[in-house]
């Protein structure tokens, strides 16, 4: 993953650290990345409706999309911290060892190292 860390286009291609300059965010509505730029006013995960929640409407609620595919605080993230894997249920941190880097073919969701880079 040295030359293709990062996440997955909507080709399912995954995209270099060098091609994720002026790119790297997370997937909108229609699939497709967003920019840093565009993600400024909108950055965060997707809510139930897949729109994007602002830094201010995640107040209480950062985190992940739970099994319900609703936002867990981070108070409710302390014992379930990860990512949501492919059964959409919270995947703990020991089983996230090896799955670092990014959404998989899967489609499962966004690793913990991937939020730490966008925000």
């Amino acid at each position: 993953m040295r030359r293709n860390i990062g996440i997955f286009n909507k080709q399912r291609n995954i995209l270099s650290i060098g091609r994720m300059i002026g790119n790297i965010g997370i997937f909108n509505r229609q699939g497709n990345l967003l920019s840093f730029g565009a993600m400024r006013r909108n950055i965060g995960f997707s809510n139930v409706q897949r729109s994007m929640l602002s830094i201010g409407r995640m107040i209480g609620n950062v985190g992940i999309i739970n099994k319900q595919a609703g936002l867990l605080s981070y108070m409710a993230m302390r014992r379930n911290l990860g990512l949501v894997n492919k059964q959409k249920s919270v995947a703990s941190i020991s089983r996230m060892i090896g799955n670092v880097g990014g959404a998989n073919v899967k489609k499962d969701l966004l690793s913990l190292g991937f939020p730490s880079q966008v925000f």
